[in-house]
C-alpha cells in the first residue's frame, strides 16, 4: 500500500485554491469588461455623445445652452414651460407635455441677427419630431443625405424666434433634432454635423453624462442684445453686466449652491477662483444683510446699481447714497437691524459721509421774501456747517461735533482705516479685532478688486433664484477680468 504524504496533500489543496482564485479573478474581469462595453454602448454612442456646442454656426452672435434642460425646467416650473410651448403646438396641452417629457438632455439656442436655431438632444428625435410637427402640412427636401422639413407657421410678436413665414426642421441623427426660422442658418449647422460625421466623430467635444452638475452657458459675440427681435432682447442687461457686447456667462448648478462666472472670454482658471472662497469665513456673514468691499478708488458701474439698492435699507435721517458710492476703496456693512458701518483709508471720503449724516443737526438757513411782503426762513441740511473736532483716545482718534441733541453716528480712525457707523460698538469691535469680519476689509489676493455678500432670503422675484438664501461675489481684475458669484440655496 502506497504511503500517503501530507506534503503532497498540501500541494494539491494549494493548486485547487489557486484555481478557485483564478476563476474568481476571471469572472470579475469578465463582469467588469462586460459592464464597460454595456456602458460604452449605452452612453458613448458618438451620435449621442457629441456636445451641441460643436455644431454652433461660426456666424452666431448669441448662444444659450444647458446640459440638463430638465433641471432648468424644474426650477422655472414645468407648468409655465408647458403653457409657453402650447403656442407652438396649436394649443395642444397633450403635445406640449409630451415635448417636455423628452427634454431631458442638452438644449442649445443660437441667434444670428434675425435668424435663430434650436438644437435639442433627446432619447428619440423621431418621437420629438412627431410631437412638434403634429398634423401640420409639411414640405420635404433632401440635403446631403439629410431631410429638411418646412411648414408655414404662425409666429406671435413675443416669440422664441424672429417672426418669419416658415419654420424648418431636421433630424441630425436619432438623438439630435433642429428647428430654425432660416433655412440657410439650419444648413450651416447641417454642414458642421455632416463634416463631423464624415470624420467619424473624431476631435470633437463630448458630453460627460456622469456629471452631478447642471451647466447653463451663454456666449455673446459682438452683439447688442437690445437690437434682437426674439426673446433674447429681454436679456439686454447682460451687455451692461459684461460692460460690452462680448463675453461669456456660465452658471454651474450643484445640489446646495450654484457658481456663476462672468468673463470677457472662457480662458480663465475656474478652480483658482473658487479656491479664493477658502480665504473668507462666509458663515460669519450670515448675521448681516449686505457687505461690500472695493479695493480701488472708484466703484464699478455694475456695483453702483447694487449699492444704490442696498443703501435703501440703511435707517438714516438723510440720504447718503451719493456719498457712499463716491467713497474711495469703500468698505460697507449693512446689518439686519438696518445699522451700518462704512470704512475707507481715505479721510475725506469718510468725513464727507459723516458730515452729511450730522448735517440735519446743524441746518443752514435761507431767507425768502414772499409775494405778500412777508419773510420766510427755510432750513436746509448743509454738511459745510458741521464743525467736526478730534479726540485722541490711546490708539484711536474719535471725530465728533458738539450738539445739544444726541448724535446717532460715530466716526473713528484706527490704524490706517477710517470708520463711520450708526453703531458705536461695531466700530470698536472692528478696531479691536473682536469681530472676525474685520478681515473682510483686508485684501487676500492681489488680483481681487471687489467683494460682495448679499442676504437674498425672501427678496428674489426671479423663479430660478427663489430658493437662494445668500450670494457671495468676487471681482477679479487682470488681463481677463472675471466676476464670480456663489449662490447658496
Amino acid at each position: 500500500m502506497e504511503k500517503f504524504h501530507p506534503e503532497f496533500h498540501w500541494q494539491l489543496e494549494q493548486k485547487t485554491e489557486n484555481r478557485k482564485k483564478l476563476l474568481i479573478i476571471f469572472l470579475i474581469l469578465f463582469f467588469v469588461f462586460g459592464l464597460y462595453f454595456l456602458i460604452r454602448k449605452t452612453f458613448f454612442v458618438p451620435e449621442r455623445n457629441i456636445a451641441l456646442e460643436s455644431l454652433v454656426s461660426d456666424n452666431s452672435k448669441f448662444v444659450f445652452s444647458v446640459n440638463k434642460i430638465d433641471f432648468l425646467i424644474k426650477n422655472i416650473g414645468q407648468e409655465n414651460v408647458i403653457s409657453y410651448i402650447e403656442k407652438y403646438t396649436d394649443g395642444s396641452n397633450f403635445r406640449a407635455g409630451n415635448i417636455i417629457s423628452k427634454l431631458n438632455k442638452e438644449f442649445l439656442f443660437s441667434e444670428n441677427n434675425n435668424s435663430q436655431i434650436l438644437l435639442i438632444k433627446t432619447k428619440s428625435s423621431t418621437f420629438l419630431q412627431s410631437d412638434i410637427i403634429g398634423s401640420r402640412k409639411i414640405d420635404e427636401e433632401n440635403y446631403n443625405g439629410k431631410k429638411i422639413y418646412s411648414s408655414d407657421f404662425y409666429f406671435e410678436d413675443s416669440n422664441l424666434f424672429t417672426k418669419k413665414d416658415k419654420i424648418y426642421f431636421t433630424k441630425l441623427n436619432e438623438y439630435i433634432f433642429c428647428i430654425s426660422n432660416d433655412k440657410d442658418y439650419l444648413i450651416e449647422t447641417l454642414n458642421k454635423y455632416i463634416n463631423i460625421e464624415k470624420n467619424k466623430f473624431k476631435n470633437i467635444k463630448r458630453v460627460d453624462y456622469f456629471t452631478d452638475k447642471a451647466v447653463l452657458n451663454i456666449d455673446i459675440y459682438d452683439y447688442d442684445l437690445s437690437q434682437s427681435n426674439s426673446f433674447v432682447k429681454n436679456l439686454f442687461f447682460l451687455n451692461t453686466t459684461l460692460s460690452g457686447n462680448i463675453g461669456n456667462i456660465e452658471i454651474i448648478f450643484y445640489s446646495n449652491y450654484a457658481d456663476l462666472f462672468i468673463a470677457k472670454n472662457k480662458n480663465f482658471d475656474k478652480n483658482k477662483i473658487i479656491e479664493t472662497l477658502g480665504h473668507y469665513f462666509i458663515p460669519d456673514l450670515n448675521n448681516n444683510y449686505f457687505y461690500y468691499k472695493n479695493f480701488s478708488d472708484s466703484v464699478s458701474d455694475s456695483s453702483k446699481n447694487l449699492l444704490s439698492y442696498a443703501i435703501n435699507y440703511i435707517n438714516t435721517n438723510v440720504s447718503i447714497n451719493n456719498e457712499i458710492i463716491n467713497t474711495k476703496n469703500l468698505g460697507l456693512m449693512i446689518y439686519k437691524n438696518k445699522n451700518f458701518l462704512a470704512q475707507s483709508q481715505d479721510f475725506d471720503s469718510v468725513s464727507t459721509v459723516f458730515k452729511k449724516l450730522l448735517s440735519v443737526y446743524f441746518p443752514g438757513t435761507r431767507r425768502m421774501s414772499l409775494a405778500d411782503n412777508t419773510v420766510s426762513v427755510e432750513y436746509f441740511a448743509d454738511p459745510k456747517n458741521v464743525p467736526v473736532q478730534e479726540l485722541q483716545d490711546k490708539d484711536f482718534t474719535w471725530y465728533y461735533a458738539d450738539s445739544a441733541e444726541k448724535l446717532n453716528y460715530e466716526m473713528l480712525k484706527c490704524a490706517d482705516n477710517f470708520f463711520v457707523s450708526s453703531d458705536k460698538q461695531k466700530i470698536i469691535n472692528f478696531c479691536t479685532n473682536r469681530d472676525k469680519l474685520s478681515m473682510f476689509f483686508t485684501k487676500k489676493q492681489e488680483d481681487i478688486k471687489e467683494l460682495i455678500y448679499i442676504d437674498t432670503s425672501n427678496k428674489s422675484d426671479f423663479p430660478i433664484l427663489a430658493s437662494v438664501k445668500n450670494i457671495f461675489g468676487i471681482s477679479f481684475g487682470d488681463e481677463n477680468p472675471v466676476l464670480f458669484f456663489r449662490l447658496f440655496y
